[in-house]
C-alpha cells in the first residue's frame, strides 16, 4: 500500500468508524474504572465515619467509668494508703485509724469493639494504621475487662478474711505469716492503667481515621461526604485524658505533629 492508498484509507468511512468505536470503548472503560474507584473511595470514607463514631462510643464508655467510679475510688484508696503509712511511722501512733474498704464490684464494660474491628478489617483497606491501632484498642479493652473481672473475684473472698487479713491484703502489707499479698493493689493499678489505655487508643484511632478519611475525601473532590470530627476537650479539661508522655512511641508513629507539641511545650 503506497502513501496515497494509506491516505485514502485513513480518510475512509471505515477507518473513522473503527477509530470511533475504539475511542468509545476506551472512554467507556476509563469511565467505568473511574466510577469504580469513586465508589471504593466513597465506601471507605463512609466506613471511616462509622468507625469514628464507634471509637467515640468506646472512648465515652471508659471516660464514664473513670469519671464516675474509678477515679474517685482510686483517689480515695491512695489517700487511705497514705494514711496507713503515716500511722505506721507516727510516734505515738494514732489510737484509731478509720478506714472504709471499698469492696463494691464493678460492672465489666460492654463495647462495640467487634463491630469496630469488622469495619477496620473489611472496609478500610488503603492504609495500615487503622487496623494496627484497632489491635491496640482490642488488647486494651480485653486487659481492662480482665482486671475488672479479677478484682470482682477477689473481693468476693473478703468476707472470709479476718479483720487483720483484710487490712493486709487490701493495702498489700505483710500478713501475720510474713507473706505479702499484693493482688488487690496490683489490680487497682491495672484498672487505672488499662482504662487509660482504652481511652488513649480509641481517641488516637479516631484521630488517625479522621486524617485518613480527609485524605480520601480530598481525592474524591466535591462529591465526598463530610468526615466526622470528634471533640474531647471536656475530657481534657476535666483531667481525664491520659498523659500523652506515657505513650510517646505511639505519638511519634501516629501523631508526629502532636508529639512534637508535647515535647516542646
Amino acid at each position: 500500500m503506497n502513501g496515497s492508498d494509506l491516505l485514502t484509507f485513513f480518510n475512509s468511512n471505515f477507518f473513522s468508524a473503527a477509530f470511533g468505536a475504539l475511542a468509545g470503548a476506551f472512554a467507556a472503560t476509563w469511565l467505568a474504572r473511574r466510577s469504580e474507584k469513586e465508589r471504593r473511595l466513597l465506601d471507605e470514607v463512609a466506613a471511616c465515619n462509622v468507625a469514628i463514631g464507634q471509637c467515640a462510643a468506646i472512648a465515652n464508655v471508659f471516660v464514664a467509668i473513670k469519671r464516675q467510679r474509678l477515679k474517685p475510688m482510686h483517689d480515695n484508696y491512695s489517700a487511705q494508703f497514705q494514711s496507713v503509712l503515716n500511722a505506721a511511722t507516727a510516734n505515738p501512733p494514732p489510737p484509731v485509724l478509720a478506714i472504709t474498704f471499698d469492696l463494691q464490684a464493678m460492672t465489666p464494660a460492654w463495647t462495640s469493639i467487634d463491630a469496630l474491628n469488622t469495619i477496620l478489617s473489611n472496609r478500610i483497606l488503603s492504609a495500615y494504621e487503622p487496623a494496627a491501632l484497632g489491635a491496640s484498642v482490642t488488647q486494651a479493652v480485653h486487659n481492662q475487662r480482665h482486671v475488672t473481672d479479677k478484682r470482682n473475684e477477689l473481693i468476693e473472698k473478703y468476707p472470709g478474711y479476718t479483720e487483720e487479713e483484710k487490712w493486709s491484703r487490701y493495702f498489700g502489707l505483710p500478713l501475720a505469716s510474713g507473706h505479702t499479698d499484693r493482688s488487690y493493689p496490683d489490680l487497682m493499678h491495672g484498672l487505672v492503667i488499662y482504662t487509660d489505655d482504652c481511652i488513649y487508643f480509641t481517641t488516637l484511632l479516631a484521630d488517625v481515621l479522621i486524617a485518613h478519611g480527609e485524605r480520601l475525601a480530598a481525592e474524591l473532590g466535591a462529591s465526598a461526604p463530610i468526615v466526622k470530627k470528634l471533640d474531647f476537650s471536656d475530657v481534657q479539661r476535666d483531667g481525664l485524658m491520659p498523659d500523652l508522655t506515657q505513650y510517646a512511641a505511639f505519638e511519634r508513629q501516629f501523631r508526629p505533629k502532636k508529639a512534637d507539641m508535647v515535647v516542646t511545650m
